[in-house]
C-alpha cells in the first residue's frame, strides 16, 4: 500500500474512552506476560534482564491503565470485551523461537502503540496526558538494538525475519481498523460494499502512515518490508 496524500485526523478515529483504555490495558497486559515469557529464551543473560525489567514496566502501565479505567466508572470486564480478539491476533501472528517472537513485538506492538499514540489525540484533554504516559519507545528501543546485534552476529536470520516481519502486518492493520472508531467519519459507504472493505477505505490515509512506518522499522534492521 502506497502513502496516502490525503490526511486523516486522527481525533475522528477515537473510540469512547472506556473502549480506548479497555483495548489499551489489555494489549499492555499481553505484553508484560510475553515479555517475561520469552526472556526464558534469550540469547544472553543480559537480554534476558533487559526483557524481565521491560515487563515490569508493561506490568506497572496495565496497572495504571486499568486505575485510569476504572476511575472512569468502567469496570475491569471492559479488558475482557477486547481480549478474545487481541489473544486471537497473538495466536495467529506466533512465530518460532525468541528471534520471531522479538521481532513480533518491534513491529507489531510497534504498529499499534503508534496507532494509540495517535487516536489518543483525540482524549479528552484530562486523560490524554495521562494515557499517553504510557506509550513510550522503551519496547520498540530494545527490540530494534537486540535484533540488530544479533543479526551481526547471525547474517541468516535476515530472509527468515524479513519473511516473517511481512506476515504479521494484515494482521497488525486487522487490529487497528478493530481498534479505532470509524462512525466520525463522513465517507459514505457504497451500496456494493461490505462493511470490512469500507472501514479499511476510510482509514485509509492513517492506515498509509503506519505502513510507512512499519517499513522504516524494517529498515533499521536491514530487512525488506
Amino acid at each position: 500500500m502506497g502513502r496516502s496524500q490525503v490526511q486523516l485526523n486522527p481525533q475522528k478515529l477515537t473510540p469512547r474512552p472506556e473502549i480506548y483504555l479497555g483495548q489499551l490495558s489489555y494489549l499492555t497486559l499481553r505484553a508484560s506476560e510475553l515479555l517475561e515469557h520469552d526472556s526464558h529464551f534469550a540469547p544472553s543473560k543480559e537480554l534476558q534482564m533487559k526483557q524481565l525489567k521491560l515487563s515490569k514496566l508493561y506490568q506497572s502501565r496495565h496497572k495504571e491503565l486499568s486505575h485510569l479505567l476504572a476511575s472512569l466508572g468502567g469496570a475491569v470486564d471492559q479488558e475482557d470485551l477486547h481480549a478474545t480478539r487481541i489473544d486471537d491476533m497473538i495466536r495467529f501472528t506466533q512465530g518460532v523461537g525468541w528471534h520471531e517472537s522479538t521481532i513480533r513485538f518491534y513491529l507489531l506492538w510497534g504498529m499499534l502503540e503508534q496507532s494509540a499514540k495517535a487516536v489518543a489525540k483525540g482524549l479528552p484533554a484530562s486523560l490524554r496526558s495521562k494515557v499517553t504516559a504510557q506509550l513510550g519507545s522503551e519496547l520498540e528501543q530494545f527490540c530494534s538494538e537486540a535484533l540488530s546485534l544479533e543479526l551481526q552476529k547471525r547474517p541468516d536470520l535476515a530472509s527468515v525475519l524479513a519473511m516473517y516481519g511481512r506476515s504479521v502486518v494484515a494482521d497488525g492493520l486487522l487490529e487497528v481498523r478493530n481498534s479505532v472508531d470509524i462512525s466520525k467519519l463522513t465517507i459514505q459507504q457504497g451500496s456494493n460494499e461490505d462493511s470490512a472493505a469500507f472501514a479499511f477505505r476510510a482509514i485509509e490515509p492513517f492506515v498509509s502512515e503506519l505502513v510507512a512506518a512499519h517499513s522504516a522499522r524494517m529498515d533499521r534492521l536491514g530487512l525488506t518490508a
